[in-house]
């Protein structure tokens, strides 16, 4: 059996609807060779102009000049955008919110003519980590929290796509060392087990 890769993916959109909003920011790195994307993609005028303005300045827009940076042709953000999707091709697409992130670059994809072949089942880190700390399924760490648990650096302040992406990778790097060391060695595991995680950084699910 083919063991799947894991390729942690983070999209900034234009808002939270992938259905009516649109990638603007991509960040990709692979935990088996340590690979990274960084795209930012040009919006059009009436992309901008549907865009959730809140969200904008949620991910920095404007203040990081993404408008400034966008300046890819199409063919080469769609050799960059092909590689990142052989990449993820029958492998795992894991990230902090990983169902947005597919949806968003499912999207993406096609509007270069590629359809999106990573494998359906997906990774979060959030559930991941619950698992792996005890917490009920119905109390899913926040990103922010995940990285407390983990020990891994996050500037929640700084919101660029590749940002979140390593620090999501460093989570899921410490979880992989977290599962070996405890079932293989029968040791303590780095990372500090919480016996109660402050509700702030609880993501309650309804």
């Amino acid at each position: 059996m083919r063991t799947r890769e894991l390729v942690v993916v983070q999209v900034n959109a234009t808002g939270d609807d992938p259905a009516r909003h649109v990638a603007l920011e991509v960040a990709a790195v692979s935990l088996s060779s340590g690979k990274r994307w960084d795209l930012t993609v040009p919006l059009t005028q009436e992309q901008l102009a549907d865009a959730d303005p809140s969200v904008l300045r949620r991910n920095g827009y404007y203040r990081r000049g993404l408008a400034d940076s966008a300046d890819l042709t199409r063919s080469v953000l769609s050799a960059r955008i092909a590689d990142l999707a052989g990449a993820l091709a029958g492998n795992t697409l894991g990230g902090t919110s990983p169902e947005d992130s597919a949806d968003f670059l499912a999207r993406l994809f096609r509007s270069f003519d590629i359809e999106p072949r990573w494998h359906p089942r997906l990774a979060d880190i959030g559930a991941l980590t619950a698992g792996a700390f005890g917490l009920a399924a119905t109390s899913i760490p926040t990103f922010t929290a995940c990285c407390r648990m983990w020990g891994i650096d996050f500037d929640a302040d700084e919101p660029s796509a590749m940002t979140t992406a390593t620090a999501a990778a460093g989570c899921f790097h410490t979880l992989d060392q977290y599962n070996a060391v405890e079932v293989l060695q029968g040791s303590d595991p780095h990372p500090v087990r919480l016996s109660v995680v402050p509700d702030p950084i609880i993501r309650s699910q309804s």
